[in-house]
């Protein structure tokens, strides 16, 4: 039987489906670059700044007037409230007004004179982490200048220069350098993966509505199911959907990142050689589950259901080492898992393709694992559709 299946016309009568689509037109071409440019601009202030607090100040000092104004200068918080006691600070609280409430006790200014540490009470809305870090900095830093003002009155009040007390304060001095992200920025940290995340999530809800729908029609194979024509559809399948990915991907490094001023320190040629293999990866593995949806609607849930997931299993949001074994083994057979962080790697650390050989060699084999399983199916498939002629 003549073969029709050519991988370019494949090709083309895969893009002809894409934008005969709707859903598949927004999948692609809408939604992943709408959500991308959303997220980019959300996180944009990298972080908050001016957060509200309440200060219950109990001792009514100079001292702890003084207290304030320090916590009120740093630029993680503002002091907004000075309620008259706790219970209309957690009022305040819970009602959102402010996201922090800090407490001077009485005794804040008699410890002091006694040559004590005085102490500070601090409490955070920690349902919310960028809220919860600068809070927590705000107070942690305006203590520790405190005590440490307080230390060196006493030390010289003994007799010592102020040279010789700050020397004997701070004994071994540390130096910190913050790497690849100085402002601890919540965007800089997330939207690499976000990218990653998106590409995956949309191009396999794509692939699965395309497939859907074929399936419903029974249209998806035709030919007399070769292995030569199996491997020239699912080809000419998987490069429509490449193209796809390297779009996204292009507007991703040359406008998003540049708009939102996001690091891009890796080189171009290195990021696209490296997520080749993962576009792939998506194209085979969107190809594979096919087979499990029958019906376009289904597609939408399970892959919106497992963004979350699979996000997590990333390792970004927690360490993969505290997961589960089970869990390990499963997320090495997620393409993102290893996309995530070859990108960061590339993109925000400035690796080259050569440091990360390992991550680049299991995004390869990953992909011709699903390659495979794809072959099989579609081979399978196109046989079963091939008898019933």
């Amino acid at each position: 039987m003549k073969n029709n299946n050519s991988i370019l016309r494949v090709f083309r009568n895969e893009f002809q489906k894409m934008f005969s689509d709707r859903a598949v037109l927004a999948s692609f071409f809408v939604l992943s670059v709408l959500v991308a440019v959303l997220y980019s601009y959300v996180y944009s202030r990298e972080i908050t700044t001016e957060t509200p607090i309440a200060v219950v100040d109990e001792c009514r000092t100079a001292e702890s007037r003084q207290l304030i104004r320090m916590l009120d200068a740093t630029e993680q918080v503002a002091v907004t409230e000075s309620p008259a006691d706790f219970k209309a600070a957690e009022k305040l609280f819970y009602n959102q007004e402010v996201k922090g409430i800090v407490l001077i006790p009485k005794d804040f200014s008699q410890k002091i004179y006694r040559k004590e540490q005085p102490s500070v009470s601090g409490y955070y809305d920690v349902s919310y982490f960028p809220y919860y870090k600068q809070v927590y900095k705000a107070v942690a830093t305006t203590v520790a200048y405190l005590n440490g003002g307080i230390e060196l009155k006493g030390l010289t009040a003994q007799g010592m220069s102020e040279a010789q007390a700050s020397d004997t304060m701070s004994a071994i001095k540390a130096e910190s350098v913050t790497l690849f992200n100085p402002n601890a920025g919540y965007g800089m940290f997330l939207m690499p993966m976000v990218f990653m995340i998106i590409i995956q999530t949309l191009l396999l809800t794509g692939i699965g509505l395309l497939g859907g729908t074929q399936r419903e029609k029974g249209i998806a194979i035709s030919g007399n199911g070769s292995l030569l024509e199996t491997l020239n559809i699912i080809l000419g399948k998987a490069s429509s959907y490449l193209v796809v990915g390297f779009l996204y991907i292009s507007i991703v490094l040359w406008i998003v990142i540049p708009s939102f001023n996001l690091p891009q320190r890796g080189n171009l040629t290195d990021i696209y050689g490296f997520l080749l293999p993962y576009l792939l990866s998506l194209s085979f593995l969107g190809l594979w589950l096919v087979r499990f949806f029958k019906h376009r609607e289904d597609v939408v849930l399970t892959i919106s259901f497992t963004s979350i997931p699979v996000a997590m299993l990333s390792g970004v949001s927690w360490p993969v080492e505290a997961f589960p074994s089970v869990l390990r083994y499963l997320a090495e057979l997620v393409p993102s898992t290893h996309a995530v962080k070859g990108f960061v790697a590339l993109s925000q650390s400035g690796a080259k393709l050569s440091e990360i050989q390992e991550l680049y060699t299991k995004m390869w084999l990953l992909c011709l694992f699903y390659f495979v399983l794809t072959m099989i199916f579609y081979h399978r498939w196109g046989k079963q559709l091939e008898s019933k002629k």
